[in-house]
């Protein structure tokens, strides 16, 4: 069960990722260095689910995740800080009533409270195995995919030079 967990977790953050792609591409905003930091905390959170698939559940692999989360949440929460003055505003077109990072924020938070459970829920007598099924390439090829797609992204964005 628990790997079913990871598994999603790994799935719901490529489709966060994926739907951050399509808003850039729908609406022409190019991310920002901030973004583009926060992108990456979410893929070493994927990945970090993804070992969990490939070389059982372990604590390590659970740090991994919530150091990438705090990570992300220490960038989002920047990136709230530079648009909280109401003269100012906010980058992009609202979501549901909030901004892209403050979105980022609340899911990065829903990941510290997902890993938090995993690790509740993890039998330490009785570890979980690897395995290599249909289900963990899968998810493989999806978190491949995302990690293609902000390459990619980065690379149309800023060629070979530094992001401005």
């Amino acid at each position: 069960m628990l790997r079913y967990f990871n598994g999603l977790m790994a799935m719901v953050i490529c489709g966060v990722l994926a739907a951050a792609y399509g808003y850039q591409i729908i609406f022409q905003h190019q991310p920002c260095p901030l973004c583009w930091l926060q992108r990456s905390a979410m893929i070493a959170i994927a990945l970090s689910a993804l070992m969990n698939l490939y070389f059982g559940c372990k604590p390590a692999h659970y740090g991994l995740c919530i150091f990438s989360a705090l990570s992300g949440m220490a960038v989002s929460l920047r990136h709230i800080s530079l648009h909280i003055c109401p003269t100012f505003g906010s980058f992009g077109s609202p979501v549901f009533g909030l901004s892209l990072y403050v979105w980022a924020f609340l899911i990065y938070a829903a990941v510290l409270l997902a890993t938090a459970s995993f690790l509740m829920l993890q039998d330490v007598h009785k570890p979980l195995e690897p395995t290599f099924g249909v289900w963990e390439k899968m998810i493989s090829a999806i978190v491949a995919l995302a990690i293609f797609g902000n390459v990619l992204s980065i690379g149309i964005q800023c060629g070979f030079s530094a992001c401005k």
